[in-house]
C-alpha cells in the first residue's frame, strides 16, 4: 500500500513489502485500479519462458510448526497460465502447494503428495480471494477458493522444511 503507483515494485525483499526477486522476463508493476487499493500487477513478457515474482517471510523465517496462512486476493483481466506457488525458503524443490490457473479458466491444485486435481474455476475482471491455511505439526493445509472450502486437511507430503516463500 505504500509503493508508488506505476512503478516496479523493487526487490527490496520482505522488511520493506517487496519479492526477494523478480524474474527479468517480467514486469511487476505497482497499480491503483481497478481495486479500491493499490495492487501488484504481474505481466508476462516471454510465453515461452519459466519466471516468477518470489516473496519470502520476514527475517528469513521458514516455520516447521503451528499455523500458517496465505492469502491474496486475485484479479484476472486475462485467461492466461500462471501458478501460486508456496515453497520452502531460498529454493523451489519442496512443494507444499501449487494453484495452477489455466488459459481455459480451470484451477487445479497439487503438492508434493499428489497429481493435481480440479478445485474451480476462475472469472475475469473479479476479485477472487484465495486462501491457503497450514497445519505445519500435522502437515496438512487447507484451500479457501472465492470464500469455498475446496481442500481440507490435504497432507502436503514435505517433510524437513518449512513453508518459507511464495512464488507467483
Amino acid at each position: 500500500d505504500d509503493k508508488a503507483v506505476d512503478q516496479p515494485i523493487g526487490t527490496g525483499a520482505p522488511a520493506v513489502g517487496a519479492p526477494i526477486s523478480v524474474s527479468g522476463n517480467i514486469t511487476a508493476l505497482v497499480r491503483g485500479t481497478p481495486t479500491p487499493t493499490p495492487l501488484l500487477e504481474i505481466a508476462d513478457n516471454d510465453d515461452y519462458a519459466a519466471c516468477s515474482a518470489r516473496f519470502e517471510f520476514l527475517g528469513g523465517a521458514e516455520p516447521t510448526s503451528g499455523s500458517l496462512g496465505v492469502y491474496a486476493n486475485l484479479w484476472v483481466p486475462d485467461y492466461e497460465d500462471f501458478t501460486i506457488y508456496i515453497r520452502e525458503r531460498e529454493t523451489a524443490t519442496r512443494q507444499f502447494t501449487n494453484l495452477r490457473f489455466s488459459a481455459t479458466g480451470s484451477v487445479t491444485c497439487s503438492d508434493a503428495n499428489s497429481s493435481a486435481w480440479t478445485i474451480g474455476s476462475y472469472v475475469l475482471n473479479r476479485h477472487f480471494p484465495v486462501y491457503i491455511l497450514y497445519n505445519l505439526t500435522a502437515g496438512t493445509y487447507d484451500v479457501w477458493f472465492g470464500g469455498t472450502l475446496v481442500v481440507n486437511d490435504e497432507p502436503h507430503g514435505v517433510t524437513g522444511r518449512g513453508v518459507g516463500a511464495v512464488l507467483l
